[in-house]
């Protein structure tokens, strides 16, 4: 066990509070998942869904500024409530979640916290829902905190700060901060997170002066290219005729000798000005790239949740790019609806590799209208990829057989049975299971 983290506060909108207790505990050998966190005392299904997703999300914080933190188990006792006593919604993620991160990353001078927030999702970031009775729990924090205490809030609960709040946060010295995510808070309060940002964003500079340094060159370059080509070609054509004049051109009378000819109209031009006119150009060149245009189905995917959506996203890209590139197939379909879920993502943790391996699990449901007929069905079976990593590293390969699955129904190779998902042969023995 571990040592305990500086105070941090759960509001609620009766105006009560109740500090966040919490113990680090190293995990039993069979455990395999980087961060597990649990209630100790029973408080009801919202706080615990809650202190496990605030576990989830300072994990993938902390992995994402590179600071992941060793395999751990978290413990939360019950907060200053009596026992039996349960707690309705989850807006305490947010105050869960920065205990947890300051226990991991203790500060040198710490300050009081007070926070609210209902964490979206353990993975980027963790995102924050909007909220209900801000007002009350930032007049809580008001009167909770003392001078040089932080307040976090979901940035979704901004507009409703109104200007009186804003004096009193300033009056009393508390510094009152909105926050979209669980890791903008981290960033905030924890030094060696927002030390990774300055480090992030100085290297993220350093490229942009390099780059643009590197497209002024690339100006200079084909500008000077440009103009040696033009010069060459005037040295070829001659000096320029003046205005109204032809210049005249040698022509080969014999072999050795040659003599001057004005220029004249080519026997084209000279039929269509014979023609008065009558003889116009057509723009049936135009009108036939036109028709050889490529017209893509209309592909829409969406996700049950923040990481499906994100899956279904690159989906459709890798969809897209594929009907791009299959004419018979593009010809064929007229549009693709469909919905992502993901049925199961793991992740396990190597002691003796000190490496992270993750697996998701995805289905596929949706409909496509073909350019005959009602719209069919789509169904794929559930598809399992796993790769050392992050499971947000999976998604690329997760789309891939995704698409390779819905492709393969649609242009008859799926067998009849629905979702039957054959595997491709060129994702044999590259990780996937």
């Amino acid at each position: 066990m571990k040592n305990s983290s500086p105070p941090t506060w759960i509001l609620f909108a009766s105006g009560n509070s109740i500090k966040v207790e919490l113990s680090l505990y190293d995990p039993a050998p069979d455990r395999n998942r980087p961060i597990e966190a649990y209630m100790v005392s029973e408080v009801g299904a919202d706080l615990a869904r809650s202190a496990s997703r605030a576990a989830e999300a300072v994990y993938a914080a902390a992995h994402e500024h590179g600071l992941p933190p060793s395999p751990t188990v978290v413990g939360y006792e019950r907060p200053g409530l009596d026992g039996g006593t349960g707690v309705a919604g989850q807006s305490g993620g947010l105050a869960l979640a920065l205990a947890l991160a300051r226990k991991l990353w203790p500060e040198p001078d710490p300050e009081p916290v007070a926070a609210t927030g209902e964490i979206a999702s353990g993975s980027a970031g963790g995102p924050l829902n909007k909220i209900s009775g801000i007002e009350a729990k930032a007049r809580a924090a008001i009167e909770l905190l003392p001078e040089g205490g932080w307040f976090f809030y979901p940035r979704a609960n901004a507009a409703e700060i109104d200007p009186e709040l804003e004096k009193a946060f300033a009056e009393h010295n508390i510094k009152a901060r909105p926050v979209a995510s669980v890791a903008e808070a981290m960033a905030i309060l924890i030094p060696e997170f927002s030390q990774a940002e300055e480090i992030a964003a100085a290297v993220e500079a350093v490229d942009r002066r390099h780059f643009i340094k590197f497209v002024i060159l690339a100006i200079i370059l084909s500008a000077g290219l440009a103009a040696a080509v033009i010069y060459q070609a005037r040295e070829k054509m001659g000096p320029a005729a003046p205005a109204g004049k032809s210049v005249p051109l040698p022509v080969k009378d014999s072999p050795g000798r040659e003599k001057t000819k004005a220029s004249q109209p080519s026997p084209a031009t000279a039929a269509q000005a014979v023609d008065n006119g009558k003889n116009k150009p057509t723009v049936a060149a135009a009108a036939g790239n036109d028709s050889q245009r490529k017209t893509l189905p209309e592909i829409t995917l969406s996700g049950t949740s923040g990481l499906a959506e994100r899956l279904a996203r690159r989906t459709e890209a890798r969809l897209k790019a594929r009907f791009d590139g299959d004419e018979k197939l593009r010809k064929k379909v007229r549009s693709v609806k469909g919905r992502v879920e993901l049925l199961e993502i793991r992740e396990r943790w190597n002691p003796e590799s000190q490496q992270l391996k993750s697996t998701v699990t995805t289905a596929f449901t949706g409909q496509v209208q073909t350019d005959q007929g009602p719209p069919l069905k789509l169904r794929l079976s559930p598809v399992t990829v796993s790769g050392y990593g992050a499971m947000e590293k999976q998604l690329g390969r997760t789309a891939a057989l995704m698409v390779e699955g819905i492709t393969a129904q649609l242009s008859g190779r799926a067998p009849a049975k629905a979702g039957a998902l054959p595997v491709p042969a060129a994702t044999k023995n590259r990780g996937f299971e």
